[in-house]
């Protein structure tokens, strides 16, 4: 049997940031610093035995503090959206590259290829990347809330279903575990979370809005309980880490 440690995270892009007045912010005002503080985050992950590191909202800048931070021999796949977000207030401007994207990561010394990628044709700032890694197809993934998450889940179910492989998918999903279980379908199981979890997108104020949207969901393998850390006041997500074991 081999165990593949999967980790997801949500890093929160400056100009969403600040676009929705996302608090966490305030305490960063110098983007750079924070960039570095995150990728520094990212590469103890690694460290620590997860095997791939899922990454969404990732700018242009901290790819770049990603690339300085990990290790010379782990693997980063990209996959860059044709919408960049675009700032609604003048003074918005702490990004040298305000690109979108999401980011693999995988640790040295395992194998990995891409496998396929697409942007949501609904949402040219949603999408998900593929790679092969091993025996196991892993998709990191970002969806849109609401009416056009089912179209863009069945579309990330077809992707998973379409190798010979086992595979997970696991990202931001905008969505609670119900949802995204049905719009996957019966044949993916999910991670669970144990009552006392943090949450995995956590609320300044109580306001009826789902707390848990980061999920880890496989197909043809089988996955235990998942971890929720704390991002360290970084983001407005917290990283969602998770077991998924294979067969043989």
């Amino acid at each position: 049997m081999t165990a593949l440690r999967l980790a997801t995270w949500n890093v929160l892009h400056r100009v969403h940031a600040e676009n929705f007045d996302e608090g966490v912010v305030a305490a960063h005002p110098d983007e750079a610093v924070r960039a570095a503080s995150i990728a520094a985050l990212a590469a103890e992950t690694l460290a620590g035995g997860v095997t791939a590191l899922c990454l969404q909202e990732v700018s242009g800048d901290q790819l770049e503090a990603l690339r300085r931070a990990l290790p010379v021999d782990a693997r980063l796949f990209e996959l860059s959206y044709p919408r960049r977000p675009q700032p609604r207030h003048a003074h918005v401007g702490r990004l040298r590259d305000a690109t979108e994207y999401l980011v693999t990561a995988v640790a040295p010394g395992v194998t990995a290829e891409s496998f396929s990628s697409l942007v949501f044709p609904d949402d040219p700032g949603k999408g998900f990347l593929g790679i092969r890694l091993g025996g196991l197809l892993v998709f990191n993934t970002h969806l849109s809330f609401g009416e056009r998450a089912p179209g863009q889940l069945a579309r990330l179910a077809a992707a998973a279903r379409a190798g010979a492989l086992p595979s997970a998918v696991l990202g931001d999903f905008n969505a609670g575990a119900g949802p995204v279980a049905a719009g996957l379908g019966a044949d993916f199981g999910a991670a669970t979370l144990a009552v006392d979890a943090l949450p995995t997108r956590p609320r300044s104020q109580p306001d009826g809005k789902e707390q848990h949207i980061d999920h880890v969901f496989v197909r043809g393998a089988t996955v235990g309980a998942a971890q929720v850390l704390a991002a360290r006041g970084l983001s407005d997500h917290n990283l969602v880490i998770a077991t998924v074991e294979l067969q043989g």
